[in-house]
């Protein structure tokens, strides 16, 4: 592994799981399972409770920082990549019942999503450059 040289530059995108929302593209959409899921998920495993990410703007002050709520068109893209974490993790739950759980809420949370609901999350994009001495 080689670490950035002197001056070199590090991109970073991180997306914060404390600032989870559902957007939906109508308030009659049923948005339960979802939240559900996360609820189950956010009970059990701390890497959705990272609280760092939010404070990504002042770790890296001098250098360049951006964070951004999706614009709307992304929300669907975005959420079906984040449901792909549900399944990785309910593969490596070392919790039976916690991964039983989510796979029961998973169909319906598909369903809600398929209907026009999906969750967003603020995503945090840094720029840092290592100083030259």
């Amino acid at each position: 592994m080689k670490f950035i040289e002197l001056g070199g530059y590090l991109q970073w995108l991180e997306m914060d799981m404390l600032s989870w929302q559902i957007r939906t593209t109508s308030p009659e959409n049923k948005t339960e399972a979802l939240a559900n899921l996360m609820k189950i998920s956010l009970s059990k495993d701390d890497r959705f409770k990272a609280s760092w990410i939010a404070k990504l703007p002042d770790i890296f002050r001098e250098n360049e920082c951006d964070a951004k709520d999706p614009p709307p068109e992304m929300t669907m893209p975005l959420h079906e990549a984040s449901m792909l974490v549900y399944e990785n993790l309910t593969r490596q739950a070392k919790d039976s019942e916690w991964s039983k759980a989510i796979k029961e809420g998973l169909p319906e949370a598909l369903s809600e999503a398929a209907a026009g609901a999906g969750n967003s999350f603020t995503w945090y994009m840094v720029v840092g450059q290592k100083p030259l001495a």
